[in-house]
């Protein structure tokens, strides 16, 4: 079972599911970034069109993975609270 928790989207503007990045987007982000970057630790938003990840609980804006991670309608975990849509 996928772990998340309801955190401050950025992108979105209001509190959506984040979920710890999955293997092929840590290496994404490890490619990006730098190898020795930490990413056992990194959440992602899981509403539709977003790609918005962040260290829990350090939320920053600008830190988007590669298009290529953009979610659908049929692979999102869903939002919170009624928060607003990506790219808003």
């Amino acid at each position: 079972m996928t772990r998340t928790r309801s955190l401050d989207c950025p992108t979105c503007q209001g509190m959506q599911l984040f979920r710890l990045l999955n293997r092929e987007e840590k290496a994404a982000v490890r490619a990006e970034r730098g190898e020795r970057l930490p990413v056992d630790n990194l959440w992602r938003c899981t509403a539709e069109g977003c790609l918005t990840y962040y260290p829990h609980l350090r939320k920053t804006r600008g830190l988007l993975l590669p298009e290529r991670f953009r979610l659908t309608a049929g692979e999102t975990g869903g939002t919170e609270g009624g928060g607003g849509t990506a790219g808003a």
